[in-house]
C-alpha cells in the first residue's frame, strides 16, 4: 500500500490512540466506470455519531474525484443495519445485493 497512489489510508487519533480509519482504493474495471471502493471504515464505539465517520467518508470522496473516480462504491455486511442507515444518510444507495464467494489458496 505505501507507495501506491491508487490506495489511501486515512486515520483519525485522539491523544495518540486511533479512534477511526477508512481505506479506500481505485478500481478500473473494463465493465464498470472508475470507482474508488471503500474496503473499510471503522470509528470506535465510543466516538460512533460525532461525525467522524462522515468526516473520514468526505475525505475519501474528495480524493477519489481527484484520482478521477466517478463515484464510491461499497460493500456492508447484510447484518449491520446502523451502518446502512449511516450510509444511506450521507447519499448513498444500495443499488444490489450480492453473494461473496472466497477461495483460499
Amino acid at each position: 500500500m505505501q507507495n501506491n497512489d491508487n490506495h489511501v489510508l486515512y486515520v483519525a487519533t485522539l491523544d495518540k490512540d486511533v479512534i477511526a480509519w477508512a481505506h479506500a482504493y481505485i478500481c478500473d474495471s473494463i465493465v464498470t466506470q472508475t470507482s474508488a471502493l471503500l474496503l473499510g471504515l471503522v470509528v470506535d464505539q465510543d466516538y460512533r455519531h460525532h461525525g467522524i465517520g462522515h468526516l473520514l467518508m468526505k475525505k475519501i470522496e474528495n480524493w477519489a474525484t481527484k484520482s478521477g473516480a466517478e463515484g464510491v462504491l461499497l460493500r456492508s455486511n447484510i447484518k449491520r443495519k446502523e451502518a446502512h442507515l449511516f450510509y444511506e444518510k450521507i447519499g448513498y444507495a444500495n443499488i444490489k445485493q450480492s453473494l461473496t464467494f472466497y477461495k483460499s489458496l
